[in-house]
């Protein structure tokens, strides 16, 4: 059963370019007020919606290496806000950045063009809460993924 109404605005804004020839960045940044309105509790209004931080960050780069072409290294980082954990706003959970990197490497196999891509997302392994959240009055926490590292290629036939 829906109670009330979830009210959200902000602002968000993003930028993508060349830096340099070699360097693409690409950010963006949110800021968020979200309210639940017309639920009919006095503990649910007035402050920040349950898993709606109030401040997203990211910002990706992307360095083609002169030396080596077709070899490009990755990073970015993602940030979140601190949360509400519950919808009377009595718990919240921390803030938190995470860093990413990786690399890419564009080739040719045979006639088909190839990337190779490495990546390791949550470089130093920080551990936070991803999402919070309640279903049917119980609450829950969704712990963030831990360092993972993938190896991948794309092949254009």
């Amino acid at each position: 059963m829906q109670q009330g109404q979830q009210k959200n605005s902000g602002l968000e804004l993003s930028a993508s370019g060349r830096v340099t020839s070699a360097l693409q960045l690409s950010g963006s940044v949110a800021a968020i007020r979200s309210r639940v309105v017309n639920s009919g509790t006095d503990d649910y209004e007035g402050h920040q919606a349950i898993n709606v931080p109030r401040l997203r960050a990211s910002l990706q780069a992307d360095y083609a290496l002169a030396g080596v072409p077709g070899l490009s290294l990755l990073g970015a980082a993602r940030y979140s806000g601190a949360k509400y954990a519950d919808r009377d706003g009595a718990v919240e959970v921390g803030g938190y950045t995470v860093y990413d990197a990786g690399a890419r490497f564009s080739t040719r196999i045979g006639d088909y063009p190839t990337v190779l891509r490495l990546s390791v997302d949550n470089l130093f392994d920080k551990r936070y809460w991803r999402d919070v959240g309640e279903y049917f009055g119980d609450g829950y926490l969704f712990q963030g993924a831990p360092r993972t590292a993938r190896l991948t290629a794309s092949v254009n036939f």
